[in-house]
């Protein structure tokens, strides 16, 4: 399988409007004693995958983390995300 070119932004760029799809994880971090959510957008372009640095967040529970992540999507004007 052949793979695609890479090409990487800090600033966010891409948006809902241009092709992008927004993504965010959820990960249990010190024993399961907090949550570190991270999010991005990524789209394929020409051949060429696009994305985002992740921003990331430390959350206090799992709940936490995803309303965050669901929040950066809304604020960027992504009316849905995927969660990895």
């Amino acid at each position: 399988m052949a793979s695609l070119p890479t090409s990487r932004t800090r600033r966010p760029s891409l948006t809902a409007e241009n092709g992008a799809e927004f993504f965010g994880a959820v990960e249990s971090i010190e024993g399961g004693r907090l949550f570190r959510a991270s999010c991005h957008a990524r789209r394929d372009h020409d051949d060429k995958i696009e994305t985002e640095m992740r921003e990331f967040r430390i959350c206090p529970n799992a709940d936490a983390a995803e309303k965050w992540i669901a929040q950066k999507a809304a604020q960027r004007g992504f009316p849905s995300y995927k969660l990895l």
